[in-house]
């Protein structure tokens, strides 16, 4: 069977507080506060100073160092985004093709697949993918690190898995790492 329909806001379930199920796309400077369960994204031209972002899926493409965001879901970066990651709660982060990302401040996040460029300190207690197109130059610490012939990777590495649940044995790329050595 099929299901049909639009989302519509809902009430988080734990805190009751209302969700807001609507894509906002920026285009100007914006300082205001935006929480959705829906997309954000930033045009080039638009930028986030002083803003408060609290989205499942975003779409930078523009400068955010003066917004304090958290991203649920994933966070594309494309061409001209600039963030702060001292001010950024990230979950999945990827760089699209033709990219140059510079990162003010060290990016935390879980999972991180590269294929533009990006500059700066990063941390990944996931997986870190490099692809073919893409480049990194900075301070990077990951949990586990994947750079496919062709890649660029420059800067000072740290590769230590960080603690993680038996069921997270596993990079978003859908390459499975490891089992129990005992099994």
């Amino acid at each position: 069977f099929v299901i049909q329909g639009a989302l519509k806001d809902t009430i988080c379930p734990k805190c009751r507080v209302t969700l807001e199920a609507r894509q906002v796309t920026i285009e100007t400077a914006w300082t205001g506060t935006v929480r959705t369960i829906g997309v954000v994204e930033v045009k080039p031209g638009g930028s986030l100073k002083q803003a408060s972002i609290v989205t499942r899926n975003m779409i930078l493409n523009a400068d955010a160092t003066g917004a304090h965001m958290t991203v649920t879901g994933l966070l594309e970066l494309g061409p001209g985004a600039r963030l702060d990651g001292s001010t950024a709660m990230l979950q999945d982060v990827r760089v699209q093709p033709g990219a140059e990302v510079a990162v003010i401040e060290e990016l935390v996040c879980r999972n991180l697949d590269v294929h533009g460029r990006i500059t700066g300190p990063v941390r990944v207690s996931g997986c870190m993918t490099i692809r073919e197109d893409g480049c990194y130059s900075g301070t990077l610490r990951a949990g586990r690190l994947i750079v496919e012939p062709g890649a660029g990777l420059l800067g000072s590495i740290t590769a230590v898995p960080e603690p993680e649940s038996p069921g997270q044995r596993h990079c978003k790329t859908g390459t499975e790492h490891g089992k129990n050595a005992g099994g």
